[in-house]
């Protein structure tokens, strides 16, 4: 079965992000494709997942730094069954997603390339598991309303129970 993904488009003229895909807390090999990021690997593109609203203050919930190329992308993998991103679930219900910021930037000449909302959903079990991933949903970021993201979170459970 495949990992989730996460694909991250830039939108350059305000530093903002279109993220589609889903992710779920727990998940270890999720992979992560920054698109036409290929030529930024060289300068230490990284992908930082911060709790929304920390200012920066706090431990990352999930970080990527080692890229490959996928044609014009660059393609990580993005571990979310840490300590950090458990506890931001804590008291979350089942269903819930939370949005955490992502960062994406150049270390070697820093560069902020973007910055936005990428929502991740819970998976509320033992982190000895790892998750079926869900399927993946066009267009659920921070421009989604709350409806449409209800909707599509029922979408999911549907699926994920096989109807």
């Amino acid at each position: 079965m495949d990992n989730s993904a996460l694909y991250f488009t830039f939108i350059p003229a305000t530093k903002g992000l279109i993220v589609t895909g889903i992710a779920a807390v727990r998940e270890t090999n999720i992979d992560v494709y920054i698109r036409d990021g290929n030529d930024l690997i060289s300068s230490g593109l990284t992908l930082k997942l911060q709790v929304n609203g920390n200012n920066g203050a706090t431990t990352p919930v999930g970080t990527v730094t080692s890229w490959t190329t996928s044609g014009d992308d660059a393609k990580g993998t993005l571990d979310l069954n840490t300590d950090e991103c458990i506890a931001a679930f804590a008291n979350v219900q089942n269903t819930e997603i939370v949005y955490f910021n992502a960062l994406v930037y150049t270390s070697s000449d820093p560069k902020l390339e973007c910055n936005g909302l990428v929502g991740i959903i819970n998976f509320p079990s033992s982190s000895t598991v790892e998750p079926t991933p869900a399927t993946s949903i066009a267009a659920l970021g921070q421009y989604a309303s709350a409806d449409t993201t209800i909707a599509k979170v029922n979408e999911l459970i549907d699926a994920w129970n096989g109807v």
